[in-house]
């Protein structure tokens, strides 16, 4: 369990019996906490105007969603799904 460092102090009032079955570690910063929460290294995304225009919807989009006016996708259609640059480490996904 992640605790903020400042409420460290406040694990005597813990009983031994709850902190037993835990291991609790105190973080001071969010750069504690993604490298012990997180299963891999976290590595930037660069993205370009090119990418922007690749996951924006349109404006006319955004209106008919929040309107519940959208048009329902044709069979074996599916909305446009924003797009993301896969990583030179990550493997493909199948289409």
């Amino acid at each position: 369990m992640l605790i903020p460092i400042e409420n460290e102090k406040d694990l005597a009032d813990v009983p031994e019996s709850v902190k037993a079955g835990l291991e609790i570690i105190a973080v001071s910063t969010v750069d504690e906490v993604l490298a012990l929460a997180l299963t891999g290294p976290l590595i930037p995304i660069e993205w370009n105007a090119e990418d922007e225009k690749a996951v924006s919807i349109s404006d006319e989009d955004d209106e008919d969603e929040a309107n519940g006016s959208a048009a329902a996708p044709a069979p074996g259609a599916s909305r446009r799904q924003p797009t993301r640059r896969r990583l030179a480490d990550e493997p493909e996904r199948p289409a």
